[in-house]
């Protein structure tokens, strides 16, 4: 097999776009004993722009402006070419251009994806020489090449595997697990429905085009890709989880997140895990300290969901994600006392800041990514809400203080 990374094999612009369509089949959809395939693909420029169109191998063809949210988007201006559009496109704003690999029809929800033939990952961790080692020594122990491979143009490297026909929902989440496992990259892209970066466009903020990097004509059985992907967590020293399910891999992501025994997190009862590590220690004692000064108002840390607090420190993956569904929830807390006219002490920006001073460090990590990702979560303030139910939160708070904590 030629290397993975050979620089004869990176294509760019349009020869990029036109080889992931070609390698992206369309749907065999079945409705009144009729069965016809289904070429309905997502695409999205930013963080909030989203198209559709019937994509073809050739790479031209028509794509719609869409307008709305969730299920009462419509489609508006069309476009005769979906590249031409696109590319020109993405040389004025920020973001790059992405894709649905999954196919969703109908909609751009995971709700709306019944069946997919895509196996992603995105490397988040490490830098870009350490990513192509570890997707080299998965290759080599899993026997399992992958469709493509594109280039985010910053600080990581986008694998895709292919099934020889679309699989379910269910197996398609399963693959994506067991292959975050296999290569230690980014949990949220378990999701069904997540965007990825589309090769052969610019991405403006970088000053760097979307390449691909490695293509190939190889597809795998869904029996394939579970006995390759398996032998290679094997091969990392992790046991194979016997039952993988959403929540298992919530453990999996918690000990990544916070240096808990990954081994543990995918082997013991998932009772266990809840009586073990439900709890931080040190908690009760910060927020007992927070109590004390309640004058202050409400602390906006302390209301924040359980996850979210225990990720206050910083985290050692998945630090965009993370940081961004932090500002949410807190933005989302800030709104619902606002709204309630109820104190509270605390600063959203101040308390983002000292999350991502805490992050492990390392590839883009800095000033400059801690402020675009403060923006695009802005861009939700007004309308962000909490992760949890507060009312609950604030009797509780109240009863403590009535108990003399705050003394």
């Amino acid at each position: 097999m030629e290397s993975l990374f050979s620089t004869r094999a990176e294509i760019f612009g349009f020869e990029a776009f036109q080889m992931v369509m070609s390698l992206t089949i369309p749907k065999r959809l079945e409705k009144d004993g009729i069965t016809k395939d289904c070429y309905e693909m997502w695409f999205k420029i930013g963080s909030r722009r989203l198209f559709v169109g019937e994509f073809s191998p050739s790479g031209r063809f028509p794509i719609w402006t869409t307008v709305g949210k969730k299920t009462e988007r419509r489609r508006t201006t069309k476009h005769d070419d979906c590249y031409a559009f696109l590319n020109e496109e993405s040389k004025d704003g920020e973001g790059g251009v992405f894709f649905i690999p999954s196919q969703p029809r109908g909609f751009p929800l995971a709700r709306y994806v019944v069946t997919s033939d895509d196996v992603a990952a995105e490397m988040d961790e490490g830098s870009l020489s350490e990513q192509r080692e570890v997707l080299t020594e998965f290759v080599a122990n899993s026997g399992l090449s992958p469709a493509y491979i594109v280039f985010s143009g910053g600080k990581s490297y986008h694998p895709h595997w292919k099934t020889t026909g679309h699989v379910t929902v269910e197996q398609t989440v399963y693959l994506r697990m067991l292959l975050c496992i296999a290569l230690g990259s980014d949990p949220a892209i378990v999701n069904i429905g997540q965007p990825m970066r589309l090769a052969g466009f610019y991405r403006q903020e970088k000053g760097t085009e979307q390449s691909l990097v490695y293509h190939s004509p190889y597809r795998y059985s869904y029996g394939d890709l579970v006995e390759g992907m398996s032998a290679a967590i094997e091969a990392k020293g992790l046991p194979v989880p016997k039952e993988l399910d959403r929540e298992r891999f919530l453990w999996y992501k918690r000990a990544r997140m916070h240096g808990r025994s990954i081994s543990d997190a995918l082997t013991l009862p998932i009772e266990e895990l809840r009586t073990k590590w439900q709890k931080v220690s040190d908690r009760r004692i910060q927020e007992l300290d927070d109590l004390r000064g309640a004058s202050e108002g409400y602390p906006l840390w302390l209301a924040l969901s359980s996850s979210h607090k225990m990720c206050l420190n910083g985290v050692d993956c998945d630090r965009n994600n993370t940081g961004y569904a932090l500002l949410l929830d807190l933005m989302g807390c800030e709104n619902w006392f606002n709204d309630r006219g109820l104190k509270y002490n605390g600063s959203v920006e101040h308390i983002f800041y000292r999350f991502c001073q805490g992050c492990q460090p390392g590839g883009d990590w800095g000033y400059y990514e801690w402020e675009r990702i403060l923006r695009s979560a802005s861009q939700k303030r007004l309308t962000a809400r909490p992760c949890r139910e507060l009312y609950g939160f604030v009797r509780w708070y109240d009863n403590q203080l009535r108990k003399g904590l705050a003394a």
